[in-house]
């Protein structure tokens, strides 16, 4: 269920934008987008793992309670080095740096939500800040468009 709610949420975002431009998208703006799906995916993983003891006693089925606690860290761990090393060849490679560094800057995020995630478990306060890595593109589109 994790795969498909980033896949349809990465759909939905860059739908309008594609709409707009006459033209096929870049290699570099493929990249983009695909590390921006692996977020998605990442906030929804991250998310799942926070929630599997709930979603066990509630009979809910995620990705943490299909695989586990162990599979799901190190998916994440994955995740995170992949859009980590995928995002610095973006910035450094592309003539996408602001975006880049905007996505690099949302996994830093997520990431630091994993490893501070006794302190965030606390009132599910990792959903409020896992949310709201979505709004960080907007101090892009403000600043830098």
């Amino acid at each position: 269920k994790e795969l498909v709610g980033a896949l349809l949420y990465t759909t939905g975002v860059i739908m309008a934008p594609m709409s707009l431009i006459s033209r096929e998208p870049e290699m570099a703006e493929w990249a983009l987008i695909g590390l921006f799906a692996l977020t998605a995916l990442t906030n929804l993983l991250l998310f799942s793992w926070f929630g599997r003891k709930s979603d066990e006693m509630d009979n809910h089925p995620s990705f943490a309670t299909t695989f586990g606690e162990r599979v799901t860290r190190k998916a994440l761990f994955g995740l995170f080095i992949f859009i980590g090393l995928s995002g610095f060849t973006l910035v450094f490679l592309s003539q996408l740096q602001g975006p880049g560094i905007i996505l690099l800057t949302m996994n830093g995020v997520l990431l630091l939500i994993f490893l501070l995630r006794k302190h965030l478990a606390l009132d599910d306060r990792y959903r409020l800040a896992g949310d709201s890595i979505f709004l960080i593109p907007l101090i892009y589109l403000v600043f830098a468009a």
